[in-house]
């Protein structure tokens, strides 16, 4: 018995010198790995260009994907984040890959062009929700005309989302200072995302802070999502430091930039408190009499909502088995609306702020929609890390696969053809479903068990023989 516990205690002693071990040269491991994910982006740059008509871009990479999925394993299973040394490497390492990707020239996506002139109209006098980018007179010229994609779309953007644009294009009509606006706005929001995590979970800020996929949209697809991410985070530490008023109008702010966070908005509703509240509703039916007076003003989503269709996953299965792409928006639209329901009504029951339940219906929209864009996985990642319970790996692993998605460029860029691929939807999304049934396998047997004993207990019970 003794020498058993002698063995115990030399064991624990041998793991914690280990670990000491580890953790003095924690920083060295780290430091190398930051390097080793900057240089996988040096590589991609160089090999690639970025340009998204290119299958070795998509293969490329996973060269920097599959470093920042061993830096996750390595920081979470290692636990290097003990020192105070892990943000400050964080930040720098995030930046310099902005910095380097801001290098580049603008390549896989064309919205940018969309957001200069849409401002550039607004300057000129010319309302983008009622003349489209292909009507706008002759007298308006710019070199970046040509590179608008859907220009008979009228502005599918919310008014807070045109003024910033417009302020952006009357400062200087460049993509490069947008992107600079964009990139500023992810490394912020790094930095307040990691104010909101627990001390326990502030190593998965690399998750979110060093994920190659945000890293290219942002700098060089040049998406805004970072800056309605980042309203976001600011309104979630508003009201975790009880300053409900400004929360509010920071959430309805992000509404004014993009329309989806309306999701999300109620699930928060009784933490805004009453004048938070009141901002939301009265900022809310203000904008609903608005469009109903005035219907352009959604005219161009509207349009956008209709005719756009790519990379879905759950309706395209629908739409393949009822040949019917209405019935089959009808009814994931269904779904949605229903777990919608039971999860804000769950939500207004916790006193803590609901950031799985967020998680959940930010996720469960990407996967119901008919459009999901790699860029979309932006609005999911920071609810997916506030989560204190578990690592979504599913989601992880998809923001590596959703490159995929780029494949349909490789036809259309070179013949204008747009054809979407079978293997394409299947290399993306069967490994995420699979991951992600497997992580949620308890609660998915605990609902069957819960089903069938309904079922049983229905089975059991005997009519009643009493009369009425």
């Amino acid at each position: 018995m003794l020498n058993l516990r002698k063995i115990w205690k030399r064991e624990k002693l041998r793991d914690s010198n280990i670990e000491n071990r580890l953790e003095s040269r924690g920083i060295y491991i780290f430091l190398v790995e930051g390097c080793l994910l900057l240089f996988s982006f040096i590589v991609l740059i160089n090999l690639t260009g970025l340009s998204r008509s290119l299958l070795k871009f998509e293969i490329l990479f996973f060269f920097p994907f599959l470093v920042y999925l061993m830096i996750i394993l390595t920081v979470k299973y290692l636990r290097l984040d003990t020192k105070q040394y892990f943000f400050p490497i964080v930040m720098v390492f995030a930046l310099l890959i902005q910095l380097l990707i801001l290098t580049t020239n603008v390549s896989l996506s064309d919205d940018i062009y969309r957001f200069i002139l849409e401002g550039k109209m607004v300057l000129n006098g010319l309302n983008p929700y009622i003349t489209s980018l292909n009507d706008v007179p002759t007298s308006f010229t710019s070199e970046f005309l040509h590179l608008v994609n859907n220009d008979h779309i009228t502005s599918p953007y919310p008014p807070l989302a045109l003024f910033l644009f417009t302020v952006l294009a009357w400062i200087w009509e460049n993509p490069l200072l947008f992107r600079i606006v964009f990139s500023s706005s992810f490394i912020l929001s790094i930095i307040a995302l990691d104010k909101l995590l627990s001390t326990n979970d502030k190593w998965k800020i690399i998750i979110f802070a060093w994920n190659p996929l945000f890293h290219l949209e942002t700098g060089n697809g040049s998406h805004f999502e970072a800056v309605i991410v980042l309203l976001i985070i600011f309104a979630l530490l508003s009201l975790e430091n009880n300053r409900k008023e400004l929360a509010s109008i920071l959430f309805l702010a992000t509404f004014f930039l993009k329309y989806y966070t309306i999701f999300i908005i109620p699930l928060f509703w009784r933490h805004m408190g009453r004048k938070g509240q009141r901002i939301i509703m009265i900022g809310l039916l203000g904008y609903i009499v608005s469009a109903i007076l005035n219907p352009p003003l959604i005219s161009g989503l509207l349009m956008f909502a209709n005719e756009w269709y790519f990379n879905s996953s759950i309706i395209w299965i629908l739409s393949e088995l009822t040949k019917s792409l209405f019935l089959s928006q009808y009814i994931t639209g269904t779904i949605f609306i229903v777990i919608l329901s039971i999860v804000i009504f769950n939500a207004q029951q916790r006193k803590k702020l609901p950031y799985d339940s967020a998680g959940l219906v930010i996720g469960l929209f990407l996967l119901l929609q008919p459009t999901f864009h790699p860029w979309y996985l932006f609005w999911l990642f920071p609810f997916i890390l506030l989560d204190e319970k578990t690592i979504s790996w599913s989601w992880i692993v998809l923001s590596g696969l959703i490159i995929f998605s780029y494949n349909v460029y490789i036809l259309y860029d070179t013949v204008n053809v747009w054809k979407e691929s079978i293997i394409v939807r299947l290399a993306q999304y069967l490994p995420f479903y699979l991951i992600f049934l497997y992580e949620n396998r308890t609660g998915l047997v605990s609902q069957i068990k819960a089903i069938k004993s309904l079922f049983k207990k229905g089975k059991n019970d005997k009519p009643s023989t009493e009369l009425c």
